[in-house]
């Protein structure tokens, strides 16, 4: 989200409003895990329901699922109805879940005195990353694995054998061009991590990455840098320094509210600015069957998670 300040006043509507959402018309239980600035990358099957927000604040919203748990919310939101893929149907009661949210989480946000309007959501399904999205999008984009102690991306998206990654060009032994890699996504790039150095925050500190996030800046529309998890090691704050702002990503069951704040803290002293924060391996947990309760959900609770919110001028 492009926000002027953020604090995780800016962050806990929505985890409130999901966890409300799920509780009540689905009857999950969903847990807050630990959050760390890291291109959300997810695994296979994924489906992704996508909301912007413009108003007060503004930026995009993503909340990531794996096809078998949507399938079961699908049902759910569907009055128990069977659903064992995805059809037209279940992926529009999944997008209706994704306005629930995001209708409860602006009401949440009215209370505070923060306005906010949402765009209707997509959804969308595959192997996904917020770089593919932007490049699928027509943005012209770059991928940057500067996880280089333990990346996790290895070939994904990649054409032929990839012959130089970052650590390479961080130590001068490779240019810039070499290391960049042309993704089988049209308009995405990616540079890969390469071999794990002895010293990877000094390279990630040193001038020849400044330069090439400069040198970024002029031939992409969108560059994304994936790092280490904050808190761990020092690595983030140090990429920080030449980054526009950061995106926290938050992996449901991890950590506490306490290590989330400590951890936008400890970007913040670095001099990052928060632009928002992704909800990433979201965890349910099913307590019963949900049945006629979706009936009775509309009946009592539409007007509760989206009457507040609608135009007060209608």
């Amino acid at each position: 989200m492009n926000m002027a300040e953020i604090n995780v006043n800016h962050i806990n509507p929505f985890l409130m409003a999901a966890g409300t959402i799920l509780r009540d018309a689905c009857q999950m239980e969903m847990s807050i895990g630990k959050p760390y600035v890291k291109k959300t990358e997810f695994e296979d099957e994924t489906v992704a329901i996508m909301i912007g927000i413009t108003g007060e604040m503004r930026g995009q919203v993503m909340i990531a699922m794996k096809t078998t748990k949507a399938c079961e919310i699908a049902s759910k939101m569907m009055m128990g109805m069977p659903v064992e893929k995805l059809d037209e149907m279940s992926i529009s009661a999944i997008s209706e879940l994704g306005n629930m949210i995001m209708g409860n989480a602006a009401t949440i946000f009215s209370t505070k005195g923060i306005l906010i309007d949402i765009t209707p959501p997509t959804v969308c399904r595959g192997n996904l990353t917020i770089a593919q999205s932007f490049a699928q999008n027509g943005m012209k984009t770059l991928l940057i694995d500067a996880d280089l102690r333990k990346s996790v991306m290895k070939s994904r998206g990649k054409k032929g054998k990839v012959k130089y990654g970052l650590t390479h060009y961080l130590s001068g032994k490779t240019t810039f061009e070499n290391a960049l890699c042309v993704s089988d996504v049209d308009n995405f790039y990616m540079i890969f991590a390469g071999p794990v150095p002895p010293n990877p925050s000094e390279l990630l500190g040193n001038d020849r990455f400044k330069n090439m996030i400069e040198a970024s800046r002029k031939m992409f529309d969108i560059v994304i840098v994936d790092t280490p998890p904050i808190g761990s090691v020092i690595d983030a704050a140090v990429v920080s320094k030449f980054c526009d702002g950061g995106i926290l990503v938050i992996g449901c069951g991890d950590i506490s509210y306490r290590y989330a704040r400590k951890s936008k803290e400890q970007l913040e002293l670095a001099g990052c600015k928060i632009l928002g924060c992704v909800l990433n391996k979201v965890n349910f947990s099913s307590n019963s069957y949900y049945g006629k309760y979706y009936g009775k959900y509309y009946g009592k609770y539409y007007g509760k998670y989206y009457g507040n919110y609608s135009n007060e001028d209608n």
